[in-house]
């Protein structure tokens, strides 16, 4: 998606590519198209499922993230991925069989609750995202929880992990 304001809804997305390197995305947002709205898709076995690669204001939420899990964990991709995306929200997804459920990198002002994550290897995973939010998740049967690397300023509350493995 490369326009602005773009609204993606009851879409089944399926099988776009699997190459990490070249970025393959069931959905994936450009630079150019802020404030999309990614919501109530079933989103399966693709790459990483929604990539957010520097759309701010984008809002996914009520999704169902499926990733592939005939791939080893560390194969597949993540159920989303927030790349230098301000103001991102991702409220209220199902996400499972990928290798983060979010993963956020170099990022600001984000808001991650809510989501359900299982069948992964960290269900949220951030890396230099600063001014954020991650409540209200559930982690079930992870690898990890929620791994929280060289972030500051981060609010974390009421989220549950339960057999995490590590």
């Amino acid at each position: 998606v490369h326009a602005p304001d773009v609204t993606l809804r009851n879409l089944t997305v399926t099988r776009s590519g699997m190459s990490l390197p070249a970025m393959d995305a069931g959905i994936y947002l450009e630079e150019t198209a802020p404030r999309a709205l990614i919501e109530h898709n079933n989103i399966f076995d693709n790459s990483v499922g929604v990539y957010l690669h520097g759309s701010a204001e984008a809002m996914v939420r009520e999704n169902k993230i499926v990733g592939d899990a005939t791939l080893r964990v560390n194969e597949r991709g993540n159920g989303v991925t927030v790349w230098n995306a301000p103001g991102a929200q991702v409220v209220g997804n199902d996400i499972s069989k990928g290798r983060d459920g979010i993963f956020s990198n170099t990022s600001t002002h984000n808001t991650y609750k809510n989501n359900r994550f299982s069948d992964l290897r960290f269900a949220v995973h951030y890396m230099y995202t600063n001014d954020s939010e991650v409540s209200g998740n559930i982690s079930v049967g992870n690898n990890m929880g929620y791994v929280l690397m060289f972030s500051e300023r981060l609010k974390v509350f009421d989220n549950i992990a339960v057999g995490s493995r590590d």
